[in-house]
């Protein structure tokens, strides 16, 4: 039943809501007008109705007014239906252009077109081998099919064509062309109106060197854009697009996905859940969960660019670089990325992770990361304000590089080097890692190790100094230290009850200290050993300290502000 004739019904319905509009008996024989308008409303419904079912169920609903109301109630039963079939919409008629034959169907009620059938409905063209043609305005047609419509083409062995929705349905061997894409499938339905096309079974839409597959879709032809849902997957000969939902705009080559996304290309691939692919320009932006993956190493982040023309990616907040093969994490909030050459400067926060096992984990920041491979080789530089932690020693310096060749760790300009309660300065540092774990650091040009001897007053200190200085490591603790050149012990002694004796000055030209639980065992001084002690009362407070002295505690890179 039309929704024209669920409307005229819905009028009876109203009446019967009216309280002045009070059902009264339907077969009052005494009243000649109730009959009449009882056969007018029958023969009404009879008009609308499709079957004598849809009568008997509407005919009982009907009230009738008492006499008082009578000219009224034929007012409305017999004006306004008549008003209402005026306003209805007047739908265009199916022209017929051409048919080598035209035969009138008595039984089916329709015309039956044989013979290269040409028809128009507005500004669409309907082209067959034979169709037949209805009452109601609508159209089956049958081989050879082609609809065309504005620019656009279709093709099928089978249509339905209703005017009044302007709907065609097309079957079998559906082809939709364009001078825009190329779609295939088996159904589709089109609306010649907002030229629109559906297919809600697989399809294959290619356009210049990409091909297109989905379960279902929608081709917008006048913005021509694609819409696509459910297995969408993109191809091209250097990459290929995995999702669920895609929206493709055809005059700029944009593919936009809000659906968990995968992008492969010939050596990296790409994951999001969010974003948008230029598949002329080979550039993106991916948000939601993205990550990229390239060579066994992976970038995650809140937000991603990608170029692929110069093999260039960008990544924005909460960033993750991972290097399994060693042992390496590096975090910050801003990055470049260079898939060619595998180089990557990461800024805002940016903290590296050396792991081999919890204990043995080398944390390193600074302001500026940059992290590369040469030769299949980490390369790590920490530029400016750089710290390094690890849970035997902690260390800052302006700049830190790490040397996965090498297994070496270089701190330049400055670096001061803390292990257990000492503090070791100087010019310039090497840390040696063997099997991740530390062997050795070297500390060169003007060297000092200070330990605190009073940590009551914090105002003696121990003190080593020279020109070279070699820490020696045996299970992440240290074994002992050699001082070379110019060694130089600045020592406070004390008596049996810990009273402060004095100050006992040595230098030579070497000096061993060995440890044992990370505590001084005993002082070696070899080659010309020179010693005085001062008793305590006659230091000179300005002569307890070496010329480089510089206690700094507070500078002491804490595990914390690495997490």
């Amino acid at each position: 039943m039309t929704k024209f004739i669920q409307f005229i019904i819905s009028l009876f319905f109203q009446f019967q809501l009216q309280k002045n509009f009070i059902i009264k008996n339907t077969h009052t024989k005494n009243n000649i007008i109730t009959h009449l308008l009882l056969c007018c409303n029958y023969i009404l419904l009879k008009s609308f109705c499709s079957n004598s079912r849809d009568i008997y169920f509407y005919l009982p609903k009907i009230s009738f007014f008492t006499s008082s109301k009578i000219r009224f109630k034929l007012c409305i039963f017999f004006i306004a239906p008549f008003s209402l079939i005026i306003a209805q919409p007047n739908i265009q008629k199916i022209e017929i252009l051409h048919a080598d034959a035209l035969k009138y169907n008595k039984k089916i009620d329709a015309n039956r077109l044989l013979g290269n059938v040409v028809c128009k409905h507005e500004n669409t063209y309907f082209y067959c081998d034979s169709a037949y043609l209805y009452p109601n305005q609508s159209l089956n047609a049958y081989g050879n099919i082609r609809i065309v419509s504005d620019s656009l083409n279709i093709s099928a062995n089978y249509l339905f064509y209703d005017a009044t929705n302007r709907i065609a349905s097309l079957e079998k061997n559906v082809i939709c062309t364009d001078p825009q894409i190329r779609l295939q499938t088996e159904k589709l339905e089109y609306n010649t109106k907002s030229h629109i096309a559906y297919y809600p079974n697989k399809a294959t839409i290619t356009r210049q060197e990409h091909t297109l597959t989905s379960d279902k879709g929608f081709y917008y032809s006048d913005s021509k854009t694609l819409s696509f849902k459910s297995n969408v997957i993109l191809t091209n000969p250097d990459y290929t697009i995995k999702t669920d939902t895609l929206f493709y705009y055809t005059t700029t080559d944009i593919a936009h996905f809000n659906a968990p996304t995968i992008i492969l290309m010939k050596q990296d691939y790409l994951y999001c859940e969010k974003g948008w692919y230029d598949t002329k320009h080979k550039k993106g932006y991916f948000s939601k969960n993205p990550m990229i993956f390239s060579d066994n190493k992976k970038i995650y982040a809140d937000s991603l660019f990608f170029d692929e023309t110069k093999n260039i990616g960008y990544a924005f907040n909460h960033i993750r670089l991972l290097d399994p093969a060693e042992n390496i994490i590096i975090t910050g909030n801003y990055a470049n990325y260079n898939m060619s050459s595998e180089n990557a400067m990461i800024t805002q926060q940016p903290i590296l992770l050396k792991i081999h096992e919890q204990k043995d984990t080398i944390f390193l920041k600074s302001d500026t990361m940059f992290y590369a491979k040469k030769d299949s080789f980490a390369i790590a530089k920490c530029i400016h304000n750089a710290q390094l932690y690890h849970q035997q020693f902690q260390a800052i310096a302006n700049d830190v590089v790490y040397s996965q060749k090498d297994s070496v760790i270089d701190l330049i300009e400055h670096p001061t080097f803390w292990f257990d309660k000492n503090q070791a300065i100087s010019k310039h540092a090497r840390l040696f890692l063997k099997n991740n774990t530390i062997e050795k650091i070297i500390l060169d040009t003007n060297v000092i190790i200070i330990q605190e001897a009073d940590t009551i007053y914090h105002n003696k200190f121990n003190q080593v100094g020279g020109r070279r200085m070699t820490m020696y490591f045996q299970n992440d603790s240290i074994k002992n230290i050699l001082v070379e050149g110019n060694a130089q012990v600045y020592y406070f002694t004390q008596n049996e009850k810990h009273q402060w004796v004095g100050l006992n000055k040595a230098k030579c030209g070497k000096i061993r200290i060995d440890f044992a639980n990370n505590e001084i065992e005993k002082i070696v001084f070899i080659d010309q050993p020179e010693s005085i002690l001062y008793p305590i009362k006659k230091i000179q407070v300005e002569k307890e300290k070496l010329p480089e002295f510089k206690w700094q505690p507070h500078l002491r890179p804490i595990k914390k502000s690495f997490l």
